[in-house]
């Protein structure tokens, strides 16, 4: 990888995480049919793991996340519900590295998760 004319080399097994954190959200259920939309906000980040080389590990500052969601459930007990939904979720992170390196840092994730409830 090239970045503003310097070369970094990382092993061929490095995973890149993302987070969101210190947040909250609200779901509304359309009823009787349990279709249901949510958001969440918050703040997130990014991680980068090299598993050959720890001392390459990184993380990077805090930013706005956010998250989308909308499904359907189905009660399958009197407590439990399972479903599906479509997720859309973004980070936005500004990160300084060091006091001459300025990074943005964007995600924008498109998602199919499997929910369970509890109620």
């Amino acid at each position: 990888m090239t970045v503003d004319n310097q070369t970094m080399t990382a092993s061929g097994d490095v995973s890149i995480n993302e987070s969101m954190f210190l947040g909250g959200g609200l779901t509304y259920y359309f009823m009787p049919n349990n279709i249901f939309i949510s958001g969440s906000i918050g703040m997130g980040g990014f991680s980068l793991t090299d598993v050959a080389n720890s001392s390459n590990n990184v993380s990077t500052n805090n930013g706005f996340s956010m998250q989308l969601k909308a499904g359907k459930e189905w009660w399958v007990s009197r407590k439990w519900g399972l479903g599906v939904a479509l997720t859309y979720g973004k980070t936005n992170v500004n990160n300084t590295p060091s006091s001459d390196i300025k990074e943005k840092i964007n995600s924008n994730r498109f998602g199919i998760v499997f929910n369970a409830t509890l109620n």
